[in-house]
């Protein structure tokens, strides 16, 4: 085992792609991956997910960047993604060195899992189509009025997961309508949520059995 308990045994003829995801949270975020694991039967070696401990988005970056550099060679990651969310909750704005931590995760191949304001609109679109903005306490609200959560935690995850095209569809839309309004800052385009982009990934990395 690694110094991070973060190795596996590797099988060179027959290697899964290797991914890494470091989340804001460990309660939404894990119970939604959790479901794509096992949708997809994802060995838990192949999809290493972790709390970041300190929260701000340039501390999730530098957790991600710094857990990719322990990693040996022959245990390295293929793919290397942070979730977490946009919103500061008490201004409602774009939290403080948001846009240095996306700067940096993309000086170093860190992908980024964004959802403005938080990452309860991606599980919000899985059950209607939401586009003026709102606030987080908003969403979170509407989602436990759904009954899709219930403090924190998603209440069906396997269910909620069978409706991931309809939400996919509705933050691909989402994503549209910012770029054709110019709205490139993300901070500025609520709602909006990239979960799809990481899920899109490993359901492309780990196909149907």
């Amino acid at each position: 085992m690694g110094k991070l308990g973060l190795k596996r045994k590797t099988n060179k003829r027959n290697q899964n792609p290797r991914f890494l995801v470091v989340s804001e949270g460990e309660v939404t975020e894990f119970h939604y991956l959790g479901a794509v694991k096992r949708l997809r039967r994802i060995p838990s070696a192949d999809l290493v997910m972790l709390p970041p401990g300190p929260t701000s988005p340039r501390e999730i970056v530098e957790k991600a960047r710094d857990l990719r550099k322990d990693s040996s060679k022959s245990d390295a990651f293929d793919s290397v993604w942070c979730i977490f969310d946009v919103e500061a909750k008490i201004s409602q704005k774009g939290r403080h060195g948001l846009a240095p931590a996306l700067e940096m995760a993309k000086d170093n191949r860190i992908l980024v899992a964004l959802s403005n304001p938080c990452i309860e609109i991606w599980i919000l679109l899985h059950d209607e189509d939401h586009q003026a903005w709102i606030c987080s306490d908003k969403v979170q609200s509407r989602c436990a009025e759904l009954k899709l959560i219930d403090k924190k935690h998603i209440v069906s995850p396997d269910k909620l997961l069978l409706h991931y095209s309809v939400a996919r569809e509705r933050a691909v839309s989402l994503d549209a309508k910012h770029d054709r309004d110019g709205r490139s800052d993300a901070q500025d385009r609520n709602p909006s949520s990239g979960v799809y982009k990481l899920v899109d990934a490993l359901l492309k990395a780990f196909p149907p059995h």
